[in-house]
């Protein structure tokens, strides 16, 4: 089992079409490709999943 976790002050992001995860660590099973998750300041990362969410809301009330 492989971790990836993200610095203090950091979360990790990762960002898939139709998709964002922002959490403080990853854990995959050995040989999972986690290069796709980029560390990005806190405050960053919380303002990219604030306007997904706002979005994804926004989208589903049509």
């Amino acid at each position: 089992m492989q971790t990836k976790k993200a610095k203090e002050g950091y979360l990790l992001v990762s960002r898939k079409e139709g998709s964002l995860s922002v959490t403080d660590r990853v854990s995959a099973p050995d040989g999972t490709d986690l290069t796709n998750w980029e560390e990005l300041p806190e405050a960053e990362a919380r303002e990219l999943e604030q306007k997904f969410n706002e979005k994804k809301d926004t989208n589903m009330d049509m």
